[in-house]
């Protein structure tokens, strides 16, 4: 029964109603009741905390509020609560979860696609030595012609230079995997 968020798939609209549905994910709530759960004792509150994981779960969902600030790219985490340090708890527990599911995905995207340029690597690198290999034989041969001479040595450039280009987009992308950006950052955190 999924409906998307929007039609419009131009601008950043359809990303701050994507991320916001994020917030409210079953898994991001779920994550989110588990820190409650094991921060509950810790918390002097008076409010009753159902026991039961997915009545927590419910209880977040109902009182949890995330919008969107007027026409800013800002969205904002609320949750109330009748004890406010539970209230700060669950709401800095959403942005931070939401946060570390973004890093996690970009490094796990950044690995998918550092494995696909790997093989691409593998396969220049055989290429460029095949190259070299025709190249060579020709030249030990003696029987290749000057112009067949030549554009055997152009080949074997042309995938000399494809498999360094490609080894320096392996490095850049694994440079990039350990140190991920966010696609959003927490502008202010929940206070009691």
């Amino acid at each position: 029964n999924y409906t998307p968020a929007t039609l419009n798939l131009s601008g950043d609209k359809v990303v701050i109603e994507t991320q916001m549905q994020m917030l409210r994910s079953p898994e991001m709530l779920d994550h989110v009741a588990s820190a409650v759960r094991d921060a509950a004792p810790g918390i002097d509150s008076t409010v009753m905390l159902p026991e039961n994981p997915a009545l927590l779960r419910e209880f977040i969902a109902n009182t949890l509020s995330i919008r969107q600030m007027s026409a800013a790219e800002i969205i904002e985490v609320s949750f109330s609560a009748e004890d406010p340090e539970l209230a700060a708890l669950v709401a800095n527990e959403v942005a931070a979860r939401f946060l570390q599911v973004q890093r996690e995905t970009k490094v796990e995207e950044l690995e998918k696609i550092g494995a696909a340029v790997e093989k691409r690597v593998e396969a220049s690198a055989l290429a460029a030595e095949a190259a070299d290999r025709a190249l060579a034989e020709a030249q030990d041969s003696g029987q290749a012609k000057t112009g067949h001479l030549s554009t055997l040595s152009r080949e074997a450039e042309v995938k000399a230079n494809l498999h360094r280009e490609m080894l320096q987009r392996l490095l850049e992308i694994r440079e990039l995997a350990n140190f991920p950006s966010e696609d959003a950052k927490l502008i202010s955190a929940a206070m009691p």
